[in-house]
């Protein structure tokens, strides 16, 4: 295209819209540089390695999906369908390799310069078609079974492939054909939950307003319940005041001997001291150990 001025373009004052179009005004293709060799056939255009390739030239690997500026020009044609050729030079390299379709076999074929890695092929891998041989096609026609096994197959393999906004509009379509049921689910289910909802928060405006709190109270988690359960609460602190409280009651003097055992219970405790004395005496006698 011409010059451009800003984002427009720009016509030169000279330019007579009657004569032509502004390329053929300024003596140039529409494709610019890529078309400079169109009077030989040759258009360039981007190219993209279909497979892994050893170079000719220099023997370095060139990977998959490497890109050249290749020149691309008809060499021939397979009953109605053209045979292209695409000529590039490798970027390592002074060597030109060129490569041409194989419409017979749907294929790439390295016509010279380079050398194709030998690796199984796989059609799910290379995102190709996978065409079937002769072979196959002439038992699939002749066999009816085989036919539908084929069939079964390839609907098996579109539902694998299919994208996954295309899944979600489907189910979308199966879910909303019915609206009047899916909205009457919906406003059940929307109503069911409101009202759990407002007890939930009834409840804590509740306990907030008890407690003087300024805070939305949240409801109780499964974290919250084992946090409580796992807390242990001692005994708290006595205070002073209790401290001395109690120090007053106290008498000011300890009880004698006789004052205590007038006190109730005393006989009792006494007998329970006694027995526990005698049980002690008997146990450390030998002959209850069977010593002599």
């Amino acid at each position: 295209m011409a010059d451009r001025k800003n984002v427009n373009k720009y016509y030169p004052p000279d330019w007579d819209p009657s004569k032509g179009s502004l390329n053929a005004f300024v003596g140039q293709h529409p494709l610019r540089d890529r078309a400079k060799k169109l009077d030989q056939g040759i258009l360039t255009v981007r190219f993209e390695l279909p497979y892994n390739v050893w170079c000719g030239g220099c023997g370095k690997h060139i990977g998959r999906g490497v890109r050249y500026n290749a020149e691309k020009r008809r060499v021939g044609e397979y009953l109605t369908t053209p045979i292209w050729a695409f000529r590039m030079k490798c970027h390592l390299c002074p060597n030109f390799i060129e490569i041409r379709t194989d419409p017979k076999d749907a294929e790439y074929v390295v016509h010279e310069g380079a050398r194709r890695q030998a690796e199984p092929r796989n059609a799910d891998d290379t995102e190709v078609i996978d065409f079937m041989s002769p072979e196959d096609r002439v038992k699939l026609d002749s066999d009816p079974f085989q036919r539908l096994e084929r069939q079964t197959e390839n609907k098996r393999k579109v539902k694998e492939s299919e994208t996954e906004l295309t899944r979600l509009q489907r189910l979308s379509e199966v879910q909303t054909r019915n609206d009047y049921d899916v909205n009457r689910r919906l406003r059940k289910k929307f109503r069911t939950e409101k009202a759990v909802l407002t007890e939930v928060k009834r409840e804590s405006q509740a306990l907030a307003k008890k407690h003087s709190l300024a805070l939305t109270i949240l409801p109780n988690t499964a974290g919250d319940l084992a946090m409580a359960r796992s807390l242990a609460f001692g005994a708290a602190a006595e205070s002073p005041a209790n401290r001395r409280q109690r120090a007053l009651q106290r008498p000011l003097f300890q009880p004698t001997p006789s004052q205590r055992s007038s006190q109730p219970g005393h006989h009792q405790l006494a007998r329970s001291e006694a027995a526990q004395r005698l049980r002690a005496a008997v146990a450390r006698q030998p002959f209850r150990s069977g010593k002599n």
